[in-house]
């Protein structure tokens, strides 16, 4: 696949290329011999990435001299590439076209049992659900109804003849929006033509802090229960107890390549591939009464809304953790899949630790997920390993990575 033109990369990804060139530049310029594993070390700070990316982007630039080299690739597998090999590929789509798609109108479960027993007939190990989901959803839509006998379905996708046409000026009009259309005002200024906003850089108006500005002009701090604040053409603000549920609308769609482990004290990386596509079953069914319980506790509960729709979220309880009664637990932070690489989760974090501050704990105890991005995540805002997890939440999470930010 050949690389994009600078005019076909995102604005945002552009931004950030150049950021990434600069500092990179700058620290070759004064160390134009051999470099210390210590100095890399600054450049991932200052860049907000992993040591090892430092050095990635260190032999990018190196070989390549421009922003474009920097430019962040779509993580993840090629689009349209396949895991599985021909046999197992050859099996499920000769199910899918004899047992699926015929008037009988078999489920989904019915198919997958279907596959995984063909596969371990033939010899071979049965594909995941998810996997014989994901061919199954590549069938146009239409032609699975038509092969099903699914009329409504037809219906409903079949193209609706007739024209769009304007016959005088402006009897269709284009709205262009911003991101966010918000205009904020200095307290107590009866005036409603003073808006407190920041240019972000990418031609979209932003609100200091919490969007409204002290007479002294200076930015609030971080945004408490009662406001919402802005970031990244979202609005952040506190959930309700009937939002709680909500969380499980957080697309959780990744491809991990590489999962932390602990031995001897020490955290290691391995090769371990999985390609999640939602919440794993039965997992919104367990956690969902956690959820309500940390809230009854006044658990800090804050939500990122994209419009209606809720895309990211951080959740504090605010109850001791046990063996750490001066540590509060980072409970849930998640982004979803399109929403990622736009410091959103770090804007969640930092509102969280805010809170924690506030109520004169010490630091966060954080149960991560052992992939490699997560893990990394809490790494660069300043985790550490625990030498001694806590007793419960290691109970209930063994797999998971035991941190602590002390802040």
């Amino acid at each position: 696949m050949s690389d994009p033109f600078p005019d076909e990369v995102d604005g945002a990804l552009w931004d950030e290329a150049c950021r990434r060139a600069e500092a990179v530049r700058e620290f070759l310029k004064h160390r134009p011999g051999k470099m210390t594993a210590a100095d890399v070390a600054l450049l991932a700070t200052e860049v907000e990435t992993s040591r090892a990316t430092a050095y990635r982007l260190i032999k990018l630039f190196r070989a390549g001299g421009t922003v474009m080299s920097l430019v962040d690739r779509k993580r993840g597998r090629p689009e349209g590439h396949r895991v599985l090999d021909d046999k197992r590929e050859e099996i499920i789509r000769t199910t899918i076209n004899r047992h699926y798609l015929t008037r009988n109108r078999p489920t989904v479960s019915q198919l997958v049992r279907d596959v995984q027993t063909n596969c371990i007939s033939a010899g071979l190990k049965r594909p995941h659900r998810r996997t014989i989901k994901a061919r199954l959803e590549e069938i146009e839509l239409q032609r699975r109804a038509k092969r099903r006998g699914e009329t409504e379905i037809v219906k409903q996708t079949q193209a609706v003849p007739g024209v769009f046409a304007a016959s005088r000026p402006l009897q269709v009009v284009q709205v262009d929006h911003t991101k966010a259309d918000i205009f904020c005002r200095r307290r107590g200024d009866p005036a409603a033509d003073r808006p407190a906003l920041a240019d972000t850089g990418d031609g979209c108006l932003q609100p200091h802090g919490d969007g409204i500005l002290p007479d002294d002009g200076r930015a609030l701090p971080a945004v408490d229960q009662r406001r919402s604040t802005m970031t990244m053409g979202t609005i952040i603000r506190p959930l309700q107890r009937a939002e709680v549920e909500l969380v499980w609308q957080i697309e959780r769609r990744e491809v991990v390549q590489e999962i932390y482990e602990v031995a001897d004290g020490r955290l290691h990386l391995r090769p371990q591939f999985y390609d999640t596509r939602e919440w794993p079953d039965g997992e919104p069914e367990i956690y969902t009464p956690i959820l309500f319980d940390c809230f009854d506790h006044d658990g800090v509960f804050l939500g990122a809304f994209a419009g209606e729709k809720l895309v990211a979220a951080g959740v504090v309880d605010a109850r001791p953790v046990g063996d750490y009664p001066n540590l509060r637990q980072l409970a849930f932070l998640h982004v979803s899949h399109d929403w990622r690489g736009k410091k959103l989760a770090l804007r969640l974090y930092q509102l969280c630790k805010d809170t924690v501050v506030g109520s004169g704990a010490e630091g966060f105890y954080i149960s991560s997920t052992p992939t490699r991005r997560t893990v990394e995540f809490y790494l660069r805002q300043g985790a550490k390993l625990m030498a001694r997890p806590d007793t419960t939440l290691v109970s209930i999470e063994p797999d998971d990575i035991h941190l602590a930010h002390w802040f």
